[in-house]
């Protein structure tokens, strides 16, 4: 199993092959009473409320971000916030892994440094689910198992909403009794049984022991995208104030273009 750097080219490809599998979200359509410009205006706007080319564009985004804005952004999910994530950050694709990938999941957001694997799952209307959490925990797992080096593991949510208001029900009125917080998700989800079955694979027991373990290590936190827009407001501020070079005209002109999106899409104010 091999993990590639995943560049910002990469995942504009990526996003054009989703479009292969789901083309019903981009295909022209039919729609009663439009026609010509009208229905692709209709389809446009689809697009952009959409939570796949939000994903491929926050992905970019993070490509391109220099290591410390991505560690910022990364601190946005956990409660210590002088956490330190590790160096040399790449953003990872795991598409080369092979079948057994998609008996799991495919995660929004793989990051890698020296010392940490962090996955993210994006939402923009979707509620989050039990069944994500075991996938993720799965694929530590088996990430761990394949490339024989463990890391820190970290599973962040970003959502519209904060976490407890994003899950759905009843799964929310079992899962957060204690309280509402990350860490009582984790704490909820280490003390329920691993699942026998996942997603295609008739049996995931060869991957209780490695995902016991990473559950004894793993740190589970969560974002809405107000908290992330703020964050990057905040660099975009700073960079404002420096006299600019053009490493630094091209950062800004990164973390602007996203806050427009998250504006646009009415996940963040300015």
């Amino acid at each position: 199993m091999t993990a590639n750097k995943n560049s910002w080219v990469e995942q504009l490809y990526q996003y054009v092959e989703y479009y292969y599998w789901a083309p019903n979200d981009l295909n022209k359509q039919s729609i009663p009473g439009k026609t010509g410009f009208a229905e692709l205006e209709e389809v446009r706007q689809k697009m952009r409320r959409n939570e796949v080319p939000l994903n491929a564009i926050f992905n970019i985004s993070l490509r391109l971000l220099p290591s410390r804005i991505t560690n910022r952004l990364l601190a946005c999910f956990v409660v210590d916030s002088s956490t330190n994530f590790g160096d040399g950050f790449e953003l990872v694709s795991i598409e080369g892994w092979g079948k057994d990938l998609a008996n799991f999941t495919q995660p929004d957001v793989v990051l890698e440094s020296d010392t940490t694997r962090v996955f993210i799952e994006l939402k923009v209307n979707a509620p989050f689910s039990q069944g994500q959490v075991h996938k993720y925990v799965f694929l530590h797992a088996l990430w761990n198992m394949t490339a024989q080096k463990h890391k820190k593991p970290y599973l962040f949510f970003l959502s519209p909403r904060e976490l407890y208001h994003q899950w759905g029900m009843p799964e929310r009125e079992v899962i957060f009794r204690e309280g509402t917080s990350a860490n009582d998700l984790l704490n909820y989800m280490r003390a329920i049984p691993l699942p026998i079955k996942l997603g295609n694979k008739e049996s995931t027991t060869s991957l209780h022991e490695e995902a016991s373990r990473v559950f004894e290590t793993l740190e589970l936190g969560s974002a809405t995208w107000h908290s992330v827009g703020a964050c990057l407001q905040s660099e975009l501020e700073r960079f404002n104030k420096e006299n600019r070079g053009e490493d630094k005209e091209v950062i800004a002109k990164l973390i602007g273009d996203l806050l427009d999106e998250l504006d646009s899409r009415k996940l963040w104010a300015r």
